[in-house]
Protein backbone atom coordinates (compact mmCIF):
# COMPACT_ATOMS: atom_id res chain seq x y z
CA UNK A 1 0.00 0.00 0.00
CA UNK A 2 1.31 3.45 -0.89
CA UNK A 3 0.21 6.58 0.88
CA UNK A 4 -2.61 8.40 -0.95
CA UNK A 5 -1.41 11.35 -2.98
CA UNK A 6 -3.30 13.78 -0.74
CA UNK A 7 -0.94 13.17 2.16
CA UNK A 8 1.90 14.69 0.14
CA UNK A 9 0.03 17.84 -0.78
CA UNK A 10 -0.08 21.21 0.95
CA UNK A 11 -3.38 23.06 1.07
CA UNK A 12 -2.41 26.48 2.35
CA UNK A 13 -5.72 28.12 1.48
CA UNK A 14 -7.63 25.52 3.50
CA UNK A 15 -5.59 25.64 6.67
CA UNK A 16 -6.76 27.36 9.81
CA UNK A 17 -5.32 30.83 10.01
CA UNK A 18 -5.78 33.11 12.98
CA UNK A 19 -5.28 36.83 12.55
CA UNK A 20 -3.04 37.16 15.62
CA UNK A 21 0.72 37.06 14.97
CA UNK A 22 0.82 34.47 12.15
CA UNK A 23 4.46 35.35 11.44
CA UNK A 24 5.42 34.47 15.03
CA UNK A 25 3.06 31.58 15.79
CA UNK A 26 3.84 29.20 12.95
CA UNK A 27 1.55 26.47 14.17
CA UNK A 28 -0.94 25.75 16.94
CA UNK A 29 -1.63 22.14 17.79
CA UNK A 30 -4.13 20.26 19.91
CA UNK A 31 -3.68 16.62 20.88
CA UNK A 32 -6.77 15.08 22.47
CA UNK A 33 -6.38 11.58 23.93
CA UNK A 34 -9.09 9.15 25.00
CA UNK A 35 -9.20 5.56 26.26
CA UNK A 36 -12.26 3.37 26.62
CA UNK A 37 -13.37 2.67 30.18
CA UNK A 38 -12.80 -0.85 31.52
CA UNK A 39 -10.21 -1.61 28.82
CA UNK A 40 -6.43 -1.88 29.13
CA UNK A 41 -4.15 0.43 27.22
CA UNK A 42 -3.32 -0.86 23.70
CA UNK A 43 0.18 -2.05 24.62
CA UNK A 44 -1.39 -4.52 27.08
CA UNK A 45 -4.08 -5.79 24.71
CA UNK A 46 -3.96 -8.67 22.27
CA UNK A 47 -3.91 -7.89 18.56
CA UNK A 48 -7.52 -9.07 18.31
CA UNK A 49 -8.67 -6.73 21.10
CA UNK A 50 -6.75 -3.78 19.65
CA UNK A 51 -8.31 -4.45 16.29
CA UNK A 52 -11.81 -4.69 17.81
CA UNK A 53 -11.49 -1.34 19.60
CA UNK A 54 -9.99 0.19 16.48
CA UNK A 55 -12.90 -0.93 14.32
CA UNK A 56 -15.53 0.36 16.77
CA UNK A 57 -13.99 3.81 17.02
CA UNK A 58 -13.16 4.17 13.34
CA UNK A 59 -16.72 3.20 12.45
CA UNK A 60 -18.08 6.01 14.63
CA UNK A 61 -16.18 8.61 12.62
CA UNK A 62 -16.70 7.12 9.18
CA UNK A 63 -20.47 6.87 9.60
CA UNK A 64 -20.46 10.66 9.38
CA UNK A 65 -21.10 11.38 5.72
CA UNK A 66 -19.44 14.77 6.07
CA UNK A 67 -16.34 13.80 8.06
CA UNK A 68 -13.36 15.43 6.44
CA UNK A 69 -14.07 15.47 2.75
CA UNK A 70 -11.28 13.70 0.91
CA UNK A 71 -10.03 11.91 4.03
CA UNK A 72 -8.31 8.55 3.80
CA UNK A 73 -7.58 5.59 6.06
CA UNK A 74 -4.11 4.11 6.52
CA UNK A 75 -3.37 0.60 7.80
CA UNK A 76 0.09 0.81 9.43
CA UNK A 77 1.15 -2.69 8.42
CA UNK A 78 0.47 -1.97 4.75
CA UNK A 79 2.85 0.96 4.21
CA UNK A 80 6.63 1.02 3.85
CA UNK A 81 9.04 2.12 6.61
CA UNK A 82 9.90 5.40 4.81
CA UNK A 83 6.18 6.18 4.50
CA UNK A 84 5.72 5.52 8.22
CA UNK A 85 8.69 7.76 9.01
CA UNK A 86 7.18 10.50 6.87
CA UNK A 87 3.89 10.36 8.80
CA UNK A 88 5.81 10.63 12.07
CA UNK A 89 7.90 13.54 10.68
CA UNK A 90 4.67 15.32 9.81
CA UNK A 91 3.40 14.71 13.37
CA UNK A 92 0.39 12.87 11.97
CA UNK A 93 1.11 9.73 13.98
CA UNK A 94 3.23 8.33 16.80
CA UNK A 95 6.05 5.87 16.03
CA UNK A 96 4.39 3.24 18.24
CA UNK A 97 1.44 2.97 15.85
CA UNK A 98 3.73 1.26 13.35
CA UNK A 99 5.38 -1.05 15.87
CA UNK A 100 2.37 -3.27 16.63
CA UNK A 101 -0.63 -4.64 14.79
CA UNK A 102 -4.28 -3.77 15.24
CA UNK A 103 -4.30 0.00 14.82
CA UNK A 104 -5.12 2.44 12.05
CA UNK A 105 -4.90 6.09 11.09
CA UNK A 106 -7.42 8.50 9.58
CA UNK A 107 -6.00 11.60 7.89
CA UNK A 108 -8.05 14.51 6.58
CA UNK A 109 -7.77 15.42 2.92
CA UNK A 110 -5.74 18.53 3.75
CA UNK A 111 -3.51 16.59 6.20
CA UNK A 112 -4.40 19.07 8.94
CA UNK A 113 -6.18 16.58 11.20
CA UNK A 114 -5.34 12.97 11.95
CA UNK A 115 -6.92 10.45 14.29
CA UNK A 116 -4.80 7.58 15.52
CA UNK A 117 -6.49 4.42 16.79
CA UNK A 118 -4.89 1.77 19.02
CA UNK A 119 -1.46 3.35 19.14
CA UNK A 120 -0.31 4.20 22.67
CA UNK A 121 -3.93 5.07 23.48
CA UNK A 122 -7.25 3.95 22.05
CA UNK A 123 -7.82 7.29 20.33
CA UNK A 124 -5.55 10.26 19.67
CA UNK A 125 -6.88 13.27 17.76
CA UNK A 126 -4.23 15.66 16.41
CA UNK A 127 -5.27 18.96 14.85
CA UNK A 128 -3.09 21.81 13.61
CA UNK A 129 -3.68 25.40 12.57
CA UNK A 130 -1.68 28.54 11.88
CA UNK A 131 -1.61 31.47 14.25
CA UNK A 132 -3.19 31.54 17.71
CA UNK A 133 -5.73 28.86 16.85
CA UNK A 134 -5.98 26.99 20.17
CA UNK A 135 -9.61 27.93 20.79
CA UNK A 136 -10.75 27.11 17.29
CA UNK A 137 -9.01 23.74 17.38
CA UNK A 138 -10.76 22.90 20.66
CA UNK A 139 -14.13 23.81 19.17
CA UNK A 140 -13.42 21.66 16.13
CA UNK A 141 -12.34 18.68 18.21
CA UNK A 142 -15.38 18.87 20.48
CA UNK A 143 -17.68 19.06 17.47
CA UNK A 144 -16.13 15.96 15.94
CA UNK A 145 -16.20 14.05 19.24
CA UNK A 146 -19.99 14.34 19.35
CA UNK A 147 -20.12 11.06 17.39
CA UNK A 148 -18.50 9.36 20.39
CA UNK A 149 -21.36 10.14 22.78
CA UNK A 150 -22.25 6.44 23.09
CA UNK A 151 -18.75 5.49 24.25
CA UNK A 152 -17.65 5.59 27.89
CA UNK A 153 -14.11 6.84 28.31
CA UNK A 154 -11.81 6.31 31.28
CA UNK A 155 -12.14 9.42 33.42
CA UNK A 156 -11.18 10.45 36.94
CA UNK A 157 -12.81 13.30 38.83
CA UNK A 158 -9.42 14.59 39.96
CA UNK A 159 -7.22 13.90 36.94
CA UNK A 160 -9.66 14.04 34.02
CA UNK A 161 -9.34 11.68 31.05
CA UNK A 162 -6.80 8.93 31.73
CA UNK A 163 -3.93 8.36 29.31
CA UNK A 164 -1.08 5.89 28.90
CA UNK A 165 1.44 8.72 29.39
CA UNK A 166 1.09 10.24 32.90
CA UNK A 167 2.30 13.61 31.59
CA UNK A 168 -0.72 13.72 29.25
CA UNK A 169 -3.34 12.84 31.88
CA UNK A 170 -6.40 15.04 31.48
CA UNK A 171 -6.65 14.29 27.79
CA UNK A 172 -5.73 17.69 26.34
CA UNK A 173 -2.33 18.92 25.19
CA UNK A 174 -2.06 22.30 23.45
CA UNK A 175 1.19 23.38 21.81
CA UNK A 176 2.34 26.42 19.92
CA UNK A 177 5.33 26.39 17.55
CA UNK A 178 6.80 29.89 17.74
CA UNK A 179 9.54 31.63 15.77
CA UNK A 180 11.44 33.88 18.18
CA UNK A 181 14.75 35.02 16.64
CA UNK A 182 14.55 38.43 18.31
CA UNK A 183 14.27 37.01 21.82
CA UNK A 184 17.05 34.50 21.21
CA UNK A 185 19.47 36.91 19.50
CA UNK A 186 19.08 39.39 22.39
CA UNK A 187 19.65 36.63 24.99
CA UNK A 188 16.18 36.93 26.52
CA UNK A 189 15.16 33.29 26.08
CA UNK A 190 16.09 31.98 29.53
CA UNK A 191 14.48 34.98 31.24
CA UNK A 192 11.26 34.36 29.30
CA UNK A 193 11.34 30.63 30.15
CA UNK A 194 11.62 31.44 33.87
CA UNK A 195 8.69 33.87 33.70
CA UNK A 196 6.49 31.37 31.90
CA UNK A 197 7.38 28.61 34.38
CA UNK A 198 5.93 30.81 37.11
CA UNK A 199 2.67 30.88 35.16
CA UNK A 200 2.49 27.11 34.76
CA UNK A 201 3.75 27.17 31.18
CA UNK A 202 6.82 25.72 29.51
CA UNK A 203 8.84 26.94 26.55
CA UNK A 204 11.55 24.75 25.07
CA UNK A 205 13.27 23.97 21.80
CA UNK A 206 11.90 21.34 19.43
CA UNK A 207 13.75 18.50 21.15
CA UNK A 208 12.55 19.46 24.63
CA UNK A 209 15.64 21.26 25.93
CA UNK A 210 15.24 24.48 27.86
CA UNK A 211 18.17 26.02 25.98
CA UNK A 212 17.67 28.31 22.94
CA UNK A 213 16.64 26.44 19.83
CA UNK A 214 18.53 26.04 16.57
CA UNK A 215 16.60 28.06 14.02
CA UNK A 216 14.84 30.03 16.78
CA UNK A 217 11.89 27.60 16.72
CA UNK A 218 10.42 26.93 20.17
CA UNK A 219 7.48 25.02 21.62
CA UNK A 220 5.07 26.68 24.04
CA UNK A 221 2.87 24.39 26.10
CA UNK A 222 1.29 24.02 29.53
CA UNK A 223 2.68 22.01 32.42
CA UNK A 224 -0.63 20.98 33.98
CA UNK A 225 -2.95 18.89 31.82
CA UNK A 226 -5.46 17.73 34.46
CA UNK A 227 -7.94 20.60 34.42
CA UNK A 228 -11.69 20.64 34.75
CA UNK A 229 -12.18 22.90 31.74
CA UNK A 230 -9.71 22.92 28.79
CA UNK A 231 -10.69 26.53 28.14
CA UNK A 232 -8.55 27.38 31.17
CA UNK A 233 -5.55 26.13 29.22
CA UNK A 234 -6.63 28.02 26.10
CA UNK A 235 -6.98 31.31 28.01
CA UNK A 236 -3.57 30.87 29.61
CA UNK A 237 -1.85 30.06 26.31
CA UNK A 238 -3.54 32.89 24.42
CA UNK A 239 -2.49 35.45 27.04
CA UNK A 240 1.06 34.11 27.13
CA UNK A 241 1.32 34.07 23.34
CA UNK A 242 0.26 37.72 23.11
CA UNK A 243 2.86 38.67 25.72
CA UNK A 244 5.60 36.70 23.96
CA UNK A 245 4.68 38.22 20.60
CA UNK A 246 4.89 41.77 21.94
CA UNK A 247 8.29 41.03 23.46
CA UNK A 248 9.55 39.41 20.26
CA UNK A 249 8.53 42.43 18.21
CA UNK A 250 10.21 44.77 20.71
CA UNK A 251 13.41 42.71 20.50
CA UNK A 252 13.33 42.83 16.71
CA UNK A 253 12.97 46.60 16.77
CA UNK A 254 15.89 46.87 19.20
CA UNK A 255 18.12 44.73 16.96
CA UNK A 256 17.32 46.65 13.80
CA UNK A 257 17.92 49.99 15.51
CA UNK A 258 21.14 49.00 17.24
CA UNK A 259 22.83 46.68 14.75
CA UNK A 260 21.05 46.64 11.44
CA UNK A 261 24.21 45.88 9.49
CA UNK A 262 24.84 42.67 11.43
CA UNK A 263 21.20 41.62 10.95
CA UNK A 264 21.36 42.24 7.20
CA UNK A 265 24.60 40.27 7.03
CA UNK A 266 23.06 37.30 8.86
CA UNK A 267 20.06 37.24 6.53
CA UNK A 268 22.21 37.72 3.42
CA UNK A 269 24.50 34.82 4.36
CA UNK A 270 21.55 32.52 5.03
CA UNK A 271 19.85 33.54 1.79
CA UNK A 272 23.02 32.93 -0.23
CA UNK A 273 23.59 29.47 1.22
CA UNK A 274 19.97 28.43 0.75
CA UNK A 275 19.89 29.67 -2.82
CA UNK A 276 23.26 28.40 -4.04
CA UNK A 277 24.66 25.65 -1.78
CA UNK A 278 24.85 22.25 -3.47
CA UNK A 279 24.30 20.17 -0.33
CA UNK A 280 22.20 21.18 2.69
CA UNK A 281 21.55 19.02 5.74
CA UNK A 282 18.22 19.20 7.54
CA UNK A 283 19.88 20.68 10.62
CA UNK A 284 21.51 23.40 8.50
CA UNK A 285 18.22 24.17 6.79
CA UNK A 286 16.44 24.63 10.12
CA UNK A 287 18.97 27.27 11.16
CA UNK A 288 19.14 29.05 7.80
CA UNK A 289 15.40 29.06 7.18
CA UNK A 290 14.90 31.05 10.39
CA UNK A 291 16.90 33.92 8.89
CA UNK A 292 14.94 33.56 5.65
CA UNK A 293 11.66 33.89 7.57
CA UNK A 294 13.00 36.91 9.42
CA UNK A 295 14.01 38.53 6.15
CA UNK A 296 10.53 37.89 4.80
CA UNK A 297 8.94 39.42 7.92
CA UNK A 298 11.04 42.57 7.47
CA UNK A 299 10.11 42.74 3.79
CA UNK A 300 13.69 42.21 2.66
CA UNK A 301 13.15 38.83 1.00
CA UNK A 302 10.85 39.27 -1.98
CA UNK A 303 9.21 36.79 -4.32
CA UNK A 304 8.12 34.14 -1.81
CA UNK A 305 5.27 33.88 0.69
CA UNK A 306 5.15 32.48 4.21
CA UNK A 307 2.89 29.70 2.89
CA UNK A 308 5.54 28.76 0.35
CA UNK A 309 8.17 28.63 3.09
CA UNK A 310 5.88 26.39 5.13
CA UNK A 311 5.45 24.13 2.12
CA UNK A 312 9.22 24.00 1.78
CA UNK A 313 9.71 23.02 5.43
CA UNK A 314 7.28 20.14 4.92
CA UNK A 315 9.20 18.87 1.90
CA UNK A 316 12.80 18.98 3.10
CA UNK A 317 12.49 16.10 5.54
CA UNK A 318 14.59 13.05 4.71
CA UNK A 319 11.61 10.68 4.53
CA UNK A 320 9.75 12.92 2.07
CA UNK A 321 12.82 13.21 -0.18
CA UNK A 322 13.46 9.49 -0.05
CA UNK A 323 9.84 8.72 -0.94
CA UNK A 324 9.59 11.18 -3.81
CA UNK A 325 12.83 10.53 -5.67
CA UNK A 326 15.85 8.36 -6.11
CA UNK A 327 17.87 9.77 -3.19
CA UNK A 328 18.59 7.12 -0.57
CA UNK A 329 21.90 7.84 1.18
CA UNK A 330 22.76 10.96 3.18
CA UNK A 331 24.75 12.71 0.43
CA UNK A 332 22.01 12.16 -2.16
CA UNK A 333 19.32 13.34 0.26
CA UNK A 334 21.27 16.51 1.13
CA UNK A 335 21.78 17.22 -2.57
CA UNK A 336 18.09 16.63 -3.36
CA UNK A 337 17.13 18.88 -0.44
CA UNK A 338 19.30 21.67 -1.85
CA UNK A 339 17.60 21.33 -5.25
CA UNK A 340 14.15 21.59 -3.62
CA UNK A 341 15.26 24.76 -1.85
CA UNK A 342 16.77 26.25 -5.04
CA UNK A 343 13.50 25.66 -6.86
CA UNK A 344 11.48 27.32 -4.09
CA UNK A 345 13.78 30.37 -4.11
CA UNK A 346 14.20 30.61 -7.88
CA UNK A 347 12.06 33.75 -8.23
CA UNK A 348 13.19 35.47 -5.04
CA UNK A 349 15.46 38.43 -4.50
CA UNK A 350 17.00 40.21 -1.53
CA UNK A 351 16.27 43.91 -1.28
CA UNK A 352 17.20 46.05 1.72
CA UNK A 353 15.28 49.28 2.13
CA UNK A 354 16.08 51.88 4.76
CA UNK A 355 12.37 52.67 5.07
CA UNK A 356 11.84 49.30 6.81
CA UNK A 357 13.52 50.42 10.04
CA UNK A 358 10.25 50.48 12.03
CA UNK A 359 9.20 46.91 11.33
Amino acid sequence: MSLPSGVWEYHGNRRFKDRFYPELVLQARLIATRNLAHEQFPAKLTVANRRSINERLVSAFLTQSDWREGSFSIVPTEITPPEATYLVERQLAEPELFQREGGSLLVSGDSRVSIQFSGNDHLRWIGTGQGVAYRRLLEEMEREFEVLSNFEFAHDTQFGFLTSDPTEVGGYRFLGILHLPGIIITDNFETLAAELAGEGLKISNLIGSMRPAPGALVVLTHRQTAVEDPLELVDKLENATMKIARRERACRRAIIQSNRNQLEDMISRAYGLLKFARNISLEEFIVLHSSLRLGLDFGWVRGITSSAIELLTERVGSAYIEMRGTAHNEDEINSARARLIHEALSNTRLLFDESDDNR
